[in-house]
């Protein structure tokens, strides 16, 4: 970020990436950019209307929670970020990549999270997440490709016994330290000895 104040051409800035046709800032990564604090409702982040990634991994943002003004691509990966995850998060169609990996985050995980049927990775690994999850969750996620849940405390069911597969798409899928309720649905989607 040091290189901002030097050039004024902010399509020249380490870690903006804008539209050639429009000039917009479409892309800003401020990962490991030692960033600490908290991040305002009011923050000029959110006046980046073309935005379509925002990547502010390995910062430290202790104690803060996730301002339900983020709803745009969105990696948030360890930050020490805590409280619940808004459910506005997931209002956009276009999301294509969650990561929450690795933050103090609780509570159960929202409906919400079934909207953006174009997300390609969700990783919401290593926090403090608690209750049932069913996974008729997924079920419209026709892109996805990497699904990460592991160590929350969590439980896998198919509560509607409903015949469930996952998205042909899915190539990694991680459930390390989370309760399996049942198999059924595991192996009915890939078969015994698959190797995802």
């Amino acid at each position: 970020m040091s290189s901002w104040n030097m050039i004024r051409d902010c399509r020249s800035w380490d870690g903006v990436i804008c539209d050639e046709m429009t000039g917009h800032v479409i892309e800003l990564d401020l990962s490991c950019s030692q960033l600490v604090g908290n991040i305002d409702y009011n923050s000029s982040l959110f006046q980046l209307s073309h935005l379509q990634r925002l990547d502010l991994s390995y910062n430290n943002f202790s104690n803060s929670h996730i301002s339900p003004e983020f709803s745009s691509v969105f990696v948030l990966n360890d930050n020490s970020l805590n409280g619940t995850i808004p459910s506005r998060i997931f209002s956009l169609p276009s999301l294509q990549e969650i990561d929450l990996s690795n933050n103090q985050l609780q509570g159960h995980l929202p409906n919400s999270i079934q909207n953006p049927v174009n997300l390609a990775l969700l990783d919401l690994s290593f926090n403090n997440f608690s209750g049932h999850v069913d996974v008729c969750l997924f079920s419209d996620f026709k892109q996805l490709l990497y699904l990460d849940l592991s160590y929350n405390s969590i439980s896998l069911t198919n509560e509607n016994k409903v015949n469930f597969t996952w998205p042909e798409s899915l190539d990694t899928l991680s459930l390390a330290a989370c309760e399996v309720k049942e198999l059924e649905f595991l192996r009915s989607s890939w078969g015994v000895g698959s190797s995802k």
